[in-house]
């Protein structure tokens, strides 16, 4: 299996049908005071603000975050893998249901054209998470797995 690490990004990996790409793991905790302290995590998480999951945060209620870490606490990464996936943007209904994914044919021969400059739009497929793994060799591995 061909293992590609992006040329604009170097932290993507490309592995088949998988990416994986490092980030903050979502955790999902009890809201306290402690917790929301700017000294263990990002001062944007305030009771009454939104969370990850753009709900509105209260304490002794649980929340979920991206652990970026705060100005004391070292935050915490995963590598998230996402693997390849095709959907269906040309048809406008799908079983009578629209189409959440659909794009009108003037907009896809406009990005076919080069109108939409240097940034290719995938009409074809999606990137959906799969999981994530402590490092990037574990990453890697499951990919690699994956595919056989």
């Amino acid at each position: 299996m061909t293992v590609i690490r992006h040329e604009e990004n170097t932290a993507i990996i490309d592995v088949g049908n998988y990416r994986i790409e490092p980030g903050p793991p979502r955790i999902t905790d009890m809201a306290t005071e402690e917790l929301l302290d700017d000294e263990n995590t990002a001062p944007h998480y305030r009771p009454g603000l939104r969370d990850a999951d753009g709900k509105v945060i209260a304490i002794g209620k649980e929340f979920t975050y991206l652990d970026w870490g705060g100005n004391t606490v070292e935050g915490k990464r995963v590598f998230y893998i996402y693997k390849k996936t095709p959907i269906n943007s040309e048809d406008e209904e799908i079983d009578g249901e629209p189409n959440p994914h659909f794009v009108p044919s003037h907009v896809r021969e406009a990005a076919e054209a080069g109108e939409h400059g240097d940034n290719r739009v995938a009409y074809d497929y999606k990137w959906e998470e799969v999981g994530t793994r402590a490092t990037e060799e574990e990453a890697v591995e499951y990919c690699e797995n994956q595919a056989e």
